[in-house]
């Protein structure tokens, strides 16, 4: 697979080692099929501030991080059916490129919840836009291309 061609569907560059992955929405279709896993991984039921964690007694405490590893789970899933659109030969098995510090925002992608950064196809123009001055995003996403109106 070269990572370097343009892919099928726009989406949201995310840097992967030297190479670019872009991460289109899921269809409609994978999202009534996920909907179960949409729902766990977007809603606050369960959801706690550092407060009430460290108010937790060690059983509860191992009960909340097991819910927020599935909570991630789902979200994994939610990111591999958006990415088998444009990279149907990856495969399920994204570890190496879903981390912690990137999860939500690949998540954010797939459900089409990005305002603000330019979705794209072809990882040329993710690279020709690392390299203009401006800020960088520590997530890997590309910044947001401002139109120039003359």
């Amino acid at each position: 697979m070269d990572l370097t061609k343009p892919v099928r569907f726009r989406g949201v560059p995310f840097e992967f080692g030297d190479d670019v992955l872009i991460v289109p929405a899921v269809t409609c279709d994978q999202a009534d099929e996920l909907a179960k896993e949409i729902d766990y991984a977007t809603s606050p039921v369960g959801l706690k501030n550092p407060t009430e964690m460290m108010a937790l007694d060690d059983v509860a405490f191992r009960k909340h991080t097991a819910e927020m590893r599935e909570r991630r789970a789902a979200m994994r899933k939610v990111i591999c059916a958006a990415m088998s659109r444009n990279y149907p030969d990856m495969g399920v098995d994204m570890s190496d490129f879903i981390t912690q510090e990137n999860v939500q925002d690949l998540f954010n992608a797939a459900m089409a919840y990005t305002p603000g950064v330019e979705k794209i196809k072809d990882p040329g123009e993710w690279q020709a836009s690392r390299e203009k001055p401006g800020p960088k995003s520590s997530t890997g996403l590309a910044p947001a291309v401002e139109s120039q109106q003359g």
